[in-house]
């Protein structure tokens, strides 16, 4: 594939592939790193989830006119939208953030799915993880973002079947404790929603899904 194709799906991204996409946005990295700060935060950690619930609904309302905007411009990624609107230096700062995001991202998920799969094959940690990286090289050099799309919705279809087995297979029965629920700050409340509702709304792979919808409707 080439051009438009590789780079962003043609702007023809299917409901389910585009639907799938976001539901995997959320990883085993992200659901480990909450899960392990709720033993030091209690339930104010989960404010995450809340977060990113409304900043889902926030970017509905904006939706209509941004799709508009794409049907103009053929954004590709979040740097092609600032630079149409806020300039040069925009789409560098939107850059920057963005390689910080990213790299933060991929050693969240390489450490977590590194470990998991080397505790299940047996294989040593750097050897998981150069594997790990040399089929998403491949895949993305074959394929691109139409790649992306496809891989989501086996990730999705994955993740919903083992959801499944889990809630049929573990043991049902009550946890019961007698240590008192901690307290939850305003602060930390806050903090988790704000981290929650911005990692929808300045998220660039948030967005480049939103590019590559092929319509508002998706």
């Amino acid at each position: 594939r080439s051009g438009l194709g590789f780079e962003i799906a043609s702007h023809q991204g299917s409901f389910w592939r585009i639907s799938a996409s976001l539901f995997t946005l959320l990883g085993g990295g992200e659901l480990i790193a909450i899960t392990s700060l709720s033993y030091s935060y209690s339930y104010a950690a989960m404010w995450f989830f809340g977060g990113v619930a409304i900043g889902f609904l926030t970017l509905t309302f904006f939706v209509p006119g941004i799709r508009t905007d794409i049907a103009v411009q053929k954004y590709i990624g979040l740097s092609d939208f600032f630079y149409n609107h806020f300039g040069r230096a925009g789409s560098l700062s939107a850059s920057f953030v963005i390689i910080l995001a990213f790299f933060a991202l991929m050693m969240v998920q390489f450490t977590v799915g590194g470990e998991m799969l080397a505790t299940f094959i047996g294989w040593p940690y750097p050897i998981i993880v150069l594997c790990m990286s040399a089929i998403i090289v491949i895949y993305l050099t074959l394929g691109g973002y139409e790649a992306v799309l496809n891989t989501d919705v086996l990730q999705a279809i994955v993740m919903i079947l083992f959801g499944i087995i889990m809630l049929l297979t573990l043991p049902g029965a009550p946890v019961v404790t007698t240590n008192p629920v901690p307290s939850m700050p305003i602060l930390s409340i806050a903090i988790f929603f704000g981290v929650g509702w911005l990692t929808v709304v300045a998220s660039a792979d948030v967005w480049q899904i939103l590019f590559s919808a092929k319509s508002a409707k998706v």
